[in-house]
């Protein structure tokens, strides 16, 4: 679909143009892990990242720009009301999150490491807007030119993550917890839509 795939351009060439002028790559590979409310409209998903690290100096020791992808899975449908309908739409397309992220680094040896990350940026889920299908069907002319990617919308949000890395050379693995309060940033769907996942995977490094 036209609208997912410019996401991924958008947030990978984005991560990758930076890169050029870092220190190192970071490559991740995964799940992601929905508990809580959120997991009643997805379940333990595929997610991928890339990220951009450099040096700083002070507490934190390194910075990352970069972002992450998820594919939910096993999509189940969520009240997504209107002021005058309530309806029934599921997960669409890919969800993910972009931002930057700093890591305090603790050494166990030569190569063996430690690393505390705290994630900020910006987070969105995408689910098929069937209120917008409605009006199509009510007012097709005012849709004339309208795509079925025309369709496909998102929840955004604040990201906010904490997790632990450890890894040995340029291979790892972490685990990330990630807070998503999308209930609280759209009047679409209730306050108490989600917000909670764990993110878990391989990690490789240049």
């Amino acid at each position: 679909m036209y609208v997912m795939k410019k996401i991924l351009i958008m947030l990978f060439t984005g991560s990758l143009a930076i890169a050029q002028n870092c220190d190192q790559i970071i490559g991740e590979a995964g799940m992601r892990v929905p508990f809580g409310n959120i997991a009643d409209k997805i379940g333990p998903s595929t997610e991928v990242g890339i990220w951009s690290r450099s040096r700083v100096y002070g507490f934190w020791d390194m910075f990352d720009i970069g972002a992450s992808i998820y594919f939910p899975s096993d999509r189940q449908e969520f009240n997504y009301s209107t002021p005058d309908s309530l309806y029934r739409v599921k997960a669409k397309g890919v969800s993910g999150m972009a931002g930057f992220r700093l890591a305090k680094d603790y050494a166990l040896g030569n190569k063996m490491e430690v690393q505390w990350l705290s994630t900020f940026g910006y987070a969105f889920f995408m689910y098929d807007d069937k209120n917008s299908r409605n009006m199509h069907k009510t007012n097709p002319r005012d849709f004339e030119d309208s795509t079925n990617d025309w369709y496909i919308k998102t929840l955004s949000t604040f990201h906010i993550g904490q997790g632990i890395y450890v890894g040995y050379a340029h291979l790892g693995v972490q685990i990330n917890y990630n807070y998503t309060p999308y209930g609280q940033f759209s009047k679409y769907v209730p306050k108490n839509f989600g917000s909670h996942s764990l993110s878990f995977g391989l990690v490789y490094r240049t």
